[in-house]
């Protein structure tokens, strides 16, 4: 079945994010805001930050274009998803210079309206949906606010720990906060799966944490883009993680599929050829 967002709940995860990562970057030092995130390569610490913050400001844009009933996400200087690695390098380019704690301080505040502003939109407006320049196709605006609490949360909490060598972000979450995350995750992996990257015709890719307590979701992907859902059902390649951080750590590249086999972390069964290609049909940039 399709994932079911309750706003509330969004709400509450935003804010659990939200506590979390500002205790988080509040306790950096200035040698952890130049560490960089992804071993000698990738972006600092500081420079993460200050991509959260442009996306932050950016999915936040896109949900007040669908609550104003507009179709078509419009974002400033930004036309083709093949230019998104730039415009996140001219973002970070742009907040770089700033003070580091202004840029914290920003995100802050951000993930502090968005958490208030869902619980606000008009049931009639959750489902409304936006067409997003930066993927391959859209999102409904309360899927949007999920977008805020699963990318500070999940997509870069691995690079945030990294850069201060703490354990990965998610740890610290409550268990359930964890499972929902995952589900904002998978539905915004529908929108990035880029179908020129991935396999022709329809296919569907399942995935099942097995521990604190089991969970299915399925990825059908098509030559129009991707769809998420939830729960049991047929699939051309079965991906199951031991336990929510390993299927965390999976997405987050933390850990690729061969090493999570190897390890017995995962199992994947099926088409497993298309499993090790999961990096890059969901790279969004």
């Amino acid at each position: 079945m399709t994932i079911i967002l309750d706003q509330e709940q969004v709400a509450a995860d935003i804010r659990v994010v939200r506590e979390h990562v500002m205790r988080f970057l509040r306790a950096a030092t200035a040698e952890d805001w130049e560490r960089r995130t992804e071993g000698n390569e990738g972006w600092t610490l500081a420079e993460t930050v200050c991509h959260l913050e442009g996306a932050a400001f950016g999915l936040r844009l896109f949900a007040k274009q669908g609550l104003r009933g507009e179709r078509e996400g419009r974002l400033p200087g930004f036309t083709d998803r093949r230019e998104l690695g730039v415009w996140n390098e001219k973002v970070i380019e742009k907040r770089i210079g700033a003070p580091i704690e202004e840029v914290v301080a920003g995100l802050e505040q951000i993930l502090l309206k968005v958490e208030q502003e869902v619980l606000q939109v008009p049931v009639d407006k959750c489902n409304h949906w936006v067409d997003l320049p930066i993927y391959g196709t859209g999102l409904t605006v309360l899927e949007l606010f999920a977008a805020q609490a699963v990318h500070a949360g999940l997509v870069h909490a691995a690079q945030l720990a990294n850069g201060r060598g703490k354990p990965f972000l998610w740890r610290a979450y409550p268990m359930d906060v964890q499972m929902r995350l995952l589900g904002y995750l998978f539905i915004l992996l529908g929108a990035v799966y880029w179908p020129e990257r991935g396999p022709a015709g329809r296919t569907v890719v399942g995935f099942r944490v097995r521990r604190p307590w089991r969970r299915d979701w399925h990825l059908v992907l098509t030559e129009s883009g991707g769809e998420a859902f939830e729960g049991e059902g047929e699939a051309d390649v079965q991906i199951v993680a031991w336990d929510v951080d390993s299927l965390a750590q999976l997405f987050t590249l933390q850990m690729g599929v061969g090493r999570a086999v190897l390890t017995g972390r995962a199992w994947a069964w099926g088409d497993v050829g298309l499993a090790f290609n999961l990096t890059e049909m969901f790279r969004p940039a």
